[in-house]
């Protein structure tokens, strides 16, 4: 069975602004779709067993958007372009990953033990407080992969 790849573009879906009908007529249904943390999560398969994630809160509109990016940006790069992150977490992704909080810029980012950028996640731009409030208590304070 052929699997139909959709690539979601950042600058046309935009958290706070696009609504759920809007992304619907522009990509179509999801390959798949489940319910975490208080929001729904439409995925679309960008590439094989790689999906883009949509957040859609309960009034229809888009939260976030994560968009796997393997091995495009380091972490350097996008700290010479945001400069110092206003939130380091540790990661569920992988062994020796963190996240790596802009909320003010609207960027959360998911970077590899090597310092690449696995994952880009675009929202709405928040203060750090509200970004703790909505996306922040779900990111790990202790390394995951720790055994105790």
């Amino acid at each position: 069975m052929n699997k139909e790849y959709r690539k979601i573009d950042p600058l046309q879906v935009i958290p706070g602004k696009t609504t759920e009908s809007e992304l619907m007529k522009a990509y179509g249904n999801p390959d798949r779709e489940i319910k975490a943390f208080g929001l729904r999560y439409l995925l679309y398969l960008a590439q094989l067993s790689v999906y883009t994630a949509v957040a859609i809160s309960e009034d229809g509109i888009v939260r976030l958007l994560a968009v796997s990016c393997q091995g495009t940006l380091s972490r350097d790069e996008i700290e010479l372009q945001y400069g110092e992150p206003c939130a380091i977490y540790f990661s569920n992704y992988a062994h020796g990953a963190r996240t790596i909080a802009f909320p003010e810029h609207g960027r959360t980012f998911v970077v590899s033990a090597g310092g690449q950028v696995a994952q880009i996640m675009y929202h709405e731009s928040l203060a750090m407080t509200d970004y703790e409030d909505l996306f922040g208590c779900y990111f790990p304070r202790e390394d995951p992969f720790m055994r105790q």
